[in-house]
């Protein structure tokens, strides 16, 4: 079987790019534990298995860096994320049909007239590309610690991924606040 990325969206300094269910802006986090139930649910719905209850997403919640929308940790996949992900579900109920099938001429003799013959599936699609040059700036959140990547002309108030606690300044000169916005 060919090998695959299994961590779409992860640039090379370790950064994973999130996308706003909500206000659909994009910011870069340390990858979280989660993330891979996360992937995994994603392709439960296109790659259907008996086990797919199994699946624990859990209910770990990410806040928006820009407007502060408070969702579950699957939902913060960006729409070449889910892309790929669905191309892979795809390429892997080939492949799955594909071992299934070539199963019989591994084991022609014991069935030495097979009514059909496997073909050999395209490999698995190649993750998203992720630019490092991508327009987004790294900072710290100031009540977190959390180091950050996002959108370097943004100059606003901002929200910590991790806690939602609101910063009334821009990144530059963060002033830490307790207001918090409500799910």
């Amino acid at each position: 079987m060919d090998s695959f990325d299994a961590t779409p969206g992860m640039d090379a300094r370790g950064f994973v790019r999130r996308e706003c269910p909500a206000c659909h802006r994009q910011f870069k986090t340390g990858p979280r534990q989660g993330d891979g139930a996360a992937q995994l649910s994603r392709l439960a719905g296109v790659l259907p298995h008996e086990n797919a209850s199994e699946i624990d997403a859990g209910s770990r919640r990410l806040f928006c860096f820009y407007c502060g929308k408070r969702a579950e940790l699957r939902e913060w996949l960006t729409a070449a994320q889910r892309d790929h992900l669905e191309r892979l579900g795809g390429a892997l109920a080939q492949h799955l049909r594909f071992e299934q099938l070539a199963h019989v001429s591994r084991t022609l003799s014991l069935n030495p007239h097979p009514t059909f013959i496997p073909v050999r599936p395209p490999p698995f699609p190649a993750p998203p590309g992720e630019l490092d040059i991508d327009g987004m700036r790294p900072f710290e959140v100031p009540c977190c610690g959390e180091p950050l990547r996002a959108a370097s002309g943004w100059a606003g108030p901002f929200f910590c991924p991790s806690c939602g606690a609101r910063h009334s300044r821009g990144p530059e000169r963060a002033v830490f606040s307790l207001a918090f916005v409500p799910e």
